[in-house]
């Protein structure tokens, strides 16, 4: 099956699974830019061939997912599916502590804030593999959820991916923001990502629940 779609000035295509016919366990997507004469300029991935997501084994190639966010080498990349959201973190070492915070209603009024990032509201915070709720109660509420899978691996880089299953998030916007903080023992020297406002330039598009 082939399809095209003019996404106009939108670089954000979101098609329902449900609409694709004898769909196979690995998907591959191709996309190309074209000029006034429809003469294709830019190709991605330019063989057209390569799977970003393997539904059988659930692995991404993060090579072809682009960076939500950085600060330096560190950089943050998302991906979902119906199911799961998976949180990418590349770095070039580990730190002693992490807490990656999510924006599930995309909404500046409610959930933890700091002067960390103004305005971001936070509902919820991944710490060294364990999920908290914010519970709106003292300046540090949160509830503990529950534990995320955690995979780590050092070819090259020290990369950190979370799954952290939807279910787990409540009831999740159509949009949502995240944003990551890395410590030192001691919690000191604290590092952000991204290192400034999290704006709506920095909102990912979600997948629906099934």
């Amino acid at each position: 099956m082939q399809s095209v779609i003019d996404v106009a000035k939108s670089d954000t295509i979101k098609i329902d699974l449900s609409l694709l016919k004898n769909k196979s366990v690995v998907f591959k997507a191709n996309a190309q830019a074209l000029n006034a004469s429809w003469y294709p300029e830019v190709s991605s991935p330019q063989d057209g061939t390569k799977s970003i997501y393997s539904k059988n084994d659930k692995s991404i190639d993060w090579s072809m997912i682009s960076t939500y966010a950085n600060n330096g080498e560190k950089n943050v990349k998302l991906f979902d599916t119906d199911t799961n959201l998976y949180i990418h973190i590349e770095m070039n070492t580990f730190p002693e502590h992490m807490q990656v915070y999510i924006d599930t209603d995309n909404k500046v009024q409610t959930g933890f804030s700091s002067d960390l990032w103004e305005n971001f509201g936070r509902e919820f915070l991944i710490e060294d593999g364990y999920i908290y709720h914010y519970t709106g109660q003292g300046d540090w509420g949160w509830e503990f959820v529950d534990t995320v899978s955690r995979i780590r691996t050092a070819d090259g880089k020290a990369t950190l991916t979370l799954t952290i299953p939807k279910s787990k998030l409540g009831i999740l916007a159509d949009k949502i923001k995240v944003a990551v903080e890395t410590n030192t023992k001691n919690w000191m020297d604290t590092i952000r990502i991204p290192d400034g406002l999290i704006s709506e330039n920095l909102t990912i598009l979600l997948q629906k629940q099934r």
